[in-house]
């Protein structure tokens, strides 16, 4: 595939009595001014993605060249071992559900229509997600991103929007200098066949993250890269005979 794909219909579903239940929230007049700003929410949103299938060209211990741009990174290059493609991307809420949650001045709204878009996003890499392994039919995938690694630093999100460039206009998001992305509700990185559950979150620490789905493992990196790397060399010295 030549260029990346954009989608401008990925689904999402958002409730108020889910969302104050996330929230914790008892109080009517509390849950009325959710139920207010999800509605608001759902005729404001245009949720975007860009993605392209890429072919991994080159490899080794550190880094695998995907699309002709080298990605640095032991997390990477061992979950996409046996793997011939992978999927960069971008999702965004969009600019138009970001000015809205700018628009508002009570403390209290604001942080529920932040935390409405944060529900969207999730729901929307749900939702790309199931659109690549369905039309690539790649069966299960994970996703894995620079800066909620151990190894794959932040500034590699300039390699992923360089292979999406031809599309990134059309979803309004940017990277600035010091690789944050605007709007902020967005997420960029890579999926790829997995069908050993990797989460980022495993190796990532960061506290009251958003996007966690399973609890911090400090030794998760030494079981399964660190011990492989060790594998390969012993692989590696022992063919060589």
């Amino acid at each position: 595939m030549d260029t990346c794909i954009l989608l401008k219909d990925l689904s999402f579903s958002i409730n108020h009595d889910e969302i104050s239940k996330k929230l914790n929230l008892s109080r009517q007049e509390n849950i009325e001014i959710v139920k207010k700003l999800t509605k608001e929410a759902k005729k404001i949103v245009v949720p975007k993605a860009i993605f392209k299938e890429c072919f991994i060209s080159e490899r080794g211990d550190n880094f695998i060249v995907l699309d002709g741009i080298k990605f640095n990174s032991r997390i990477v290059s061992v979950n996409l071992c046996e793997e011939n493609r992978a999927f960069p991307y971008i999702v965004t809420c969009g600019t138009e559900i970001k000015h809205w949650s700018n628009s508002k001045k009570d403390k209290f709204e604001k942080k529920i229509a932040e935390f409405i878009i944060q529900e969207i996003l999730i729901q929307c890499l749900s939702s790309l997600k199931n659109h690549i392994e369905k039309s690539f039919t790649t069966s299960k995938l994970a996703r894995v991103n620079p800066g909620s690694t151990i190894d794959w630093k932040l500034n590699e999100l300039k390699n992923i929007f360089s292979i999406l460039s031809d599309k990134i206009k059309s979803i309004e998001v940017t990277l600035d200098s010091t690789f944050f992305m605007t709007p902020d509700k967005s997420n960029s990185g890579i999926y790829f066949h997995n069908e050993t559950d990797y989460k980022n979150c495993y190796m990532c620490s960061a506290k009251d993250c958003p996007l966690r789905e399973e609890n911090y493992d400090e030794n998760y990196y030494n079981r399964y890269y660190e011990r492989k790397l060790e594998s390969d060399k012993l692989t590696t010295t022992s063919n060589s005979y």
